[in-house]
């Protein structure tokens, strides 16, 4: 079978998105692969977060995901997620500061968990 590259524009892709593929992951489900089991999917959840945040993602509002575990942190040597209601601070350099202001919390996440 011949591998063929999608094109957003193509009638194929216009069909496919008037039946209704979505052409982003909704911001609910984006956050819920953040919280994963699997840190895997869960780092690659939270990076496609941070970089979608501004673009696709423009109905982000903090409260609505307070309670939910998909900021990660470190806790006794190890990863972990937290709530944003549970956050402590941690440190980080310059490069999360820009990324991770982008999120709304105003806080660092863990440098080592990327």
């Amino acid at each position: 079978m011949e591998c063929r590259i999608w094109w957003d524009t193509s009638p194929e892709a216009q069909l496919f998105y008037h039946l209704g593929l979505n052409r982003f992951p909704p911001l609910p489900r984006i956050v819920e692969l953040c919280s994963s089991s699997d840190d895997e999917v869960q780092e690659i959840a939270f990076v496609y977060l941070c970089d979608n945040l501004h673009s696709r993602y423009l109905d982000y509002k903090l409260e609505n995901f307070y309670d939910v575990e998909f900021i990660p942190a470190e806790s006794k040597g190890g990863f972990c997620l937290k709530k944003l209601e549970e956050y402590i601070p941690v440190l980080g350099g310059n490069h999360w500061a820009s990324m991770w202001y982008k999120t709304g919390t105003g806080v660092h996440p863990c440098t080592n968990y990327m």
